[in-house]
């Protein structure tokens, strides 16, 4: 049984794909298909009926790294929130024009974090009104809970908060359009038309081409794609936009119109 959220989710991807991508297909046609089958299947106009198999590009760790840090910024605001009128006049006096950037430790969890905001904002309040830039060695202060913060003044309608950070990303592009390679070189998709793989980037920005075309484009070349895959594709969803196109010169199968 599908999960109506996921179902919603491919036929949202798949459809916005249709719509920006050269292929002529036939919205009307797109339909979700068992698990058996590959997720989607719908008629390109003049070449028939094709399967899509989809697969989401996103490193997990990161994923959950940037929910963690999301959800610790709206605490941040929440807090902020819920100070005493007085002590909230006060805080903001010291920080209209501020962005205060809060580097929880790694390993904290929002429950913990949560738990050592109010320090937190009693310690900001002893640092001033004019105070820019970082505080560090702040283990005597927070212990190993807060590792770093940063203080940016400028034309902000302060105060206002951030908890988010960059990072090194593992780019997960090669492995999850191998996963579904393997996939259908073992058979698992029952169809009796041609395959498409659709990648796609859906909740967070897709990592610069330079960082994995090459790559891609290497690996696939050094692989036998099954005959019955035509095209792997590259898609952004928020910028609406193909990144990638890798055509099959080992495909071979005749589609039924």
């Amino acid at each position: 049984m599908f999960n109506e959220n996921h179902t919603k989710k491919e036929i949202d991807v798949f459809t916005s794909f249709a719509e920006n991508s050269e292929l002529p297909i036939d919205l009307r046609s797109i339909e979700k298909r068992p698990e058996s089958e590959p997720d989607i299947l719908c008629r390109i106009k003049k070449v028939g009926k094709t399967a899509f198999e989809l697969v989401e590009i996103q490193d997990p760790d990161f994923a959950e790294a940037f929910t963690l840090d999301y959800k610790s910024s709206k605490l941040l605001y929440s807090f902020h929130d819920s100070l005493p009128t007085q002590t909230k006049s006060e805080f903001d006096a010291l920080f209209m024009n501020a962005s205060i950037f809060v580097n929880f430790s790694d390993g904290l969890n929002l429950r913990d974090r949560n738990k050592v905001i109010p320090k937190l904002f009693k310690f900001l309040s002893k640092l001033g009104e004019s105070y820019v830039g970082k505080v560090e060695n702040l283990e005597s202060e927070f212990g190993n809970k807060i590792t770093k913060i940063n203080i940016l003044r400028g034309k902000y309608k302060g105060p206002c908060f951030d908890s988010m950070k960059g990072g090194f990303l593992n780019n997960p592009t090669i492995d999850r359009i191998k996963s579904k390679i393997d996939k259908i070189s073992r058979g698992i998709y029952t169809t009796d038309f041609p395959i498409e793989i659709l990648g796609y980037m859906y909740n967070f920005p897709l990592f610069h081409e330079d960082s994995w075309e090459t790559i891609l484009n290497d690996y696939l070349d050094s692989i036998t794609i099954p005959k019955i895959c035509r095209r792997i594709w590259i898609y952004d969803y928020h910028k609406k936009k193909v990144l990638y196109e890798y055509e099959n010169t080992n495909f071979h199968i005749k589609s039924i119109i």
